[in-house]
């Protein structure tokens, strides 16, 4: 109660509460948003660090993102644009109309390598969340659902969709089509600062993030593993979560 009221006076007050001066990239966890989100925040125009976990129903919770960003010390007085991260559609699937006056970077990756992520970045923090690959591909293919919900209640002008595979492939020719649709000037370069003192809890993957400071065309760094885990899943899952992917991909990228 006291955090909402908080939110909500913060969202009176400041006049930087509004969803159309509001940046998100929704996506599925291991889809290569880390160092896209390290690249968004490192411009001057936009303030941020990751992942917040908040719920957008209302300016309130703008309020929040600001209260939120203030604790890290990420929050850019200077900036014009408020960044935040989605990955989970509890924090995106009973949104009101004005979140989609926001600007949204709609991000998918293919199966089986997200699935192996997952079930590697879980067990290597020694987290039992995603302990098995039915769960893993459970909350995969409903996120999918929500992102494809999603991508069509905003204006074709307020959403852009980009693949990992195309991130890793032209991370500077994506970076400008991010830059022209937010309309960004300087635009964004293929280069980040890491985020101060790593910033804890949702400022993205613990495992090899800190070790770059741009997109890698050959690998995506920060979602790259040395060791991915073999999937044992029936063969007619995995035909159906690819069909997913397929219908995503040609739905938000026009692949």
């Amino acid at each position: 109660m006291i955090k909402q009221l908080a939110g909500r006076a913060t969202a009176l007050i400041h006049p930087k509460c509004r969803f159309d001066r509001t940046i998100f990239i929704l996506g599925h966890m291991r889809c290569g948003s880390t160092a896209l989100s390290h690249i968004l925040c490192s411009h001057p125009q936009i303030s941020g660090y990751g992942e917040a976990h908040i719920s957008y129903k209302s300016r309130s919770d703008i309020g929040l993102l600001i209260l939120n960003q203030t604790k890290r010390n990420s929050y850019r007085q200077s900036s014009t644009y408020l960044f935040d991260k989605i990955l989970h559609s509890r924090y995106d699937s009973h949104n009101s109309t004005d979140f989609f006056e926001s600007r949204a970077m709609f991000m998918i990756r293919e199966p089986i390598k997200t699935i192996q992520s997952i079930r590697t970045l879980f067990s290597s923090i020694g987290s039992n969340e995603y302990s098995n690959d039915v769960l893993v591909s459970d909350y995969y293919e409903e996120r999918m659902c929500s992102l494809l919900a999603n991508w069509e209640k905003f204006p074709s002008m307020h959403r852009i969709g980009i693949s990992f595979e195309q991130l890793k492939t032209d991370p500077e020719k994506n970076l400008v089509k991010i830059s022209e649709m937010i309309g960004l000037s300087p635009q964004l370069t293929n280069n980040y600062q890491q985020p101060r003192n790593g910033l804890g809890h949702g400022a993205g993957d613990p495992l090899t993030s800190h070790k770059y400071n741009k997109i890698i065309s050959d690998n995506i760094s920060t979602t790259s593993t040395d060791t991915l885990q073999q999937i044992t899943l029936p063969e007619s899952r995995l035909q159906a979560l690819h069909n997913l992917y397929v219908q995503a991909l040609s739905t938000v990228t026009q692949v």
